[in-house]
């Protein structure tokens, strides 16, 4: 238990200053565009805050096991520990930028007008704590993603790294679009559209919680699958 307390406070420590200067720039970033509006054109607007938390998030999560696997294990740190304390302080993480992003739309929309992702998606549904809640969901699977794909890169040889790292941009990005428009006229896309709109409660809705449903549920098998090879994992130079 106490190893496990240790490796959570060396995760939050870790990651205190990202936080604190994620939110400096997020300020700064409020503050000037303030400025911009009063000095160039009245009536403006800002948004996008929360999607950078998200990719912040998610660089969090791909910088958060090769650095300090070495380390806790040399301190007596078992691989179970280590997961366990990641995935704890991942989420005191996206419980604190949730808030954040929550004080920063606050602030925003008293300044300048501001509109939250979760606004732009779901318009006036729900309340406060429901898209706090939704933020927390979606930012604990940005991170969770990020670990998981830093594990996978981490047990791959470098031969896999570079297979990788070729051949799946390439398919999603150019193989599968290629092939659903010329040869199956734009179905795999109406699929996908359909499902992220059922997905996200967006089909009959406005419903956010089946988001937070499905936010969880990805969260959870990103665990799971970072459990499985974060067991085994050797020591890399």
């Amino acid at each position: 238990m106490n190893k496990w307390k240790t490796t959570v406070r060396y995760y939050c420590a870790d990651y205190r200053f990202a936080v604190a200067m994620f939110y400096l720039v997020i300020v700064a970033l409020l503050l000037l565009s303030v400025l911009l509006e009063h000095m160039v054109e009245k009536g403006g607007q800002i948004n996008g805050f929360d999607v950078s938390a998200c990719v912040f998030m998610l660089v969090m999560g791909m910088n958060s096991f090769k650095p300090t696997l070495r380390m806790l294990l040399q301190n007596g740190v078992s691989r179970r520990t280590l997961f366990r304390g990641f995935f704890c302080s991942g989420a005191l993480v996206a419980l604190m930028m949730a808030v954040g992003n929550l004080a920063v739309a606050w602030i925003g929309d008293a300044l300048i007008h501001y509109t939250p992702l979760y606004e732009m998606i779901y318009g006036g549904a729900g309340n406060a704590l429901l898209s706090t809640l939704w933020n927390f969901c979606l930012f604990f699977m940005a991170v969770t993603l990020g670990f998981l794909i830093t594990v996978l890169y981490y047990r791959m040889n470098r031969g896999q790294k570079t297979v990788v790292s070729i051949a799946v941009p390439a398919l999603l990005a150019v193989v599968l679009p290629l092939v659903d428009y010329s040869l199956l006229s734009g179905r795999i896309a109406a699929a996908l559209e359909k499902f992220l709109l059922a997905v996200m409660g967006l089909s009959a809705g406005p419903y956010p919680f089946l988001a937070v449903l499905f936010f969880l549920t990805l969260s959870a098998v990103f665990a799971g699958l970072s459990f499985l090879l974060v067991r085994r994992a050797p020591i890399k130079d």
